[in-house]
């Protein structure tokens, strides 16, 4: 077993830690190619680490004060961060991108978590009878699955619901008051 440490930029905690998949083009050798590694800490910095070296790879700003919460989508090409601000920024990290997509509706309160709901089959275009013998992309067409949904928890005591694509909320569900204090939503996650 190898044991590595991971030395940070400054003094500095962890408070959560996600792995996704990378792109299926890894360096042939490279006990850590087919990962990718992202922290955040409390503060407004989002750091992807190398994982090969132990340190810090790039960062890139919340662009919405510090992050509260962070979940990558099923595929492995998206993170959602939860930030003070009240919105969710889009990570994309398609083709070993690391940059802010787009953010989704805002809420009055802070994002405390986050997590996607289970992708979906593309819906293939209607044909086009120029190309309806293009079959390699008809089979593209066929294994690429679509992030519909992301449910995250809030300050404010509520679990919402946004639509991926629109970035527009859907649902929303109250928790219930005790003494008039809000309860605060520190986890959601999303069953299939």
């Amino acid at each position: 077993m190898v044991l590595q440490v991971f030395a940070a930029p400054v003094p500095s905690k962890v408070d959560t830690l996600i792995l996704t998949l990378r792109d299926h083009h890894a360096a042939p050798g490279n006990p850590y190619g087919f990962l990718r590694l992202f922290s955040m800490g409390g503060g407004g910095e989002l750091l992807e680490w190398d994982l090969n070296k132990g340190v810090v790879k790039r960062s890139i700003s919340s662009q919405g004060g510090s992050i509260w919460s962070m979940a990558a989508n099923p595929a492995s090409t998206k993170l959602a961060i939860g930030c003070e601000d009240g919105c969710i920024r889009i990570i994309s990290l398609e083709n070993d991108q690391f940059l802010v997509e787009r953010k989704l509706d805002p809420i009055n309160g802070r994002i405390l978590s986050n997590a996607w709901g289970p992708p979906t089959p593309h819906q293939p275009r209607k044909m086009d009878p120029a190309h309806a013998f293009d079959s390699d992309s008809d089979e593209e067409d066929e294994r690429r699955w679509v992030d519909r949904w992301l449910v995250a928890g809030c300050s404010d005591g509520a679990v919402r619901k946004w639509d991926a694509v629109s970035g527009r909320i859907l649902d929303r569900m109250s928790t219930d008051r005790r003494r008039g204090d809000r309860t605060l939503v520190w986890t959601v996650g999303v069953l299939s």
